[in-house]
């Protein structure tokens, strides 16, 4: 901290932006990647918070397909699967929910990369959100923290 009494108070303080933890470094400096590039399947039935995800991941760089719900997810995917890279589909859906449509899509192409997202408690996901390998970001949720978990799941191998 400097003073300097002549001209007034100035005060310099150099603080960490984050709290962080060994573990956790991967995770920040993906957070500060640029934008990406990929092309992103966006399945969710409210129109708002579709228009927003949707919004600010092409702000972010990404090609945003959109679907309303779980059937408009596959005919989506089916109609785009050589550019798809990654999903992040609703769990809670008309017609179709999230993880069948993921089912369904998998059998098409198995391994493709899914963020779910649900705003139902643990308890009513049942065994999908215990099933090895299923990524739920919880709503509500920051564009950050979706930010940072859709480069995280884009840069895994």
């Amino acid at each position: 901290m400097r003073i300097d009494n002549a001209n007034g108070t100035q005060f310099r303080m150099n603080l960490p932006l984050t709290d962080v933890e060994q573990g956790s470094k991967e995770r920040v400096a993906l957070l500060h990647q640029q934008e990406g590039t990929e092309t992103i399947l966006l399945a969710e039935d409210d129109d708002t918070v579709r228009f927003l995800i949707a919004q600010f991941l092409s702000d972010l760089g990404y090609q945003v397909i959109t679907a309303e719900d779980g059937v408009d997810a596959v005919v989506q995917f089916l109609a785009h699967r050589d550019s798809i890279r990654f999903m992040l589909l609703d769990v809670d859906m008309p017609l179709k929910n999230g993880k069948d449509a993921f089912d369904e899509i998998s059998r098409v192409r198995p391994g493709v990369k899914v963020l779910f997202m649900s705003d139902l408690t643990p308890d009513t996901l049942g065994d999908m959100s215990r099933e090895a390998g299923r990524d739920i970001i919880m709503k509500p949720f920051s564009l950050q923290d979706l930010k940072g978990k859709v480069l995280e799941m884009l840069s895994s191998a």
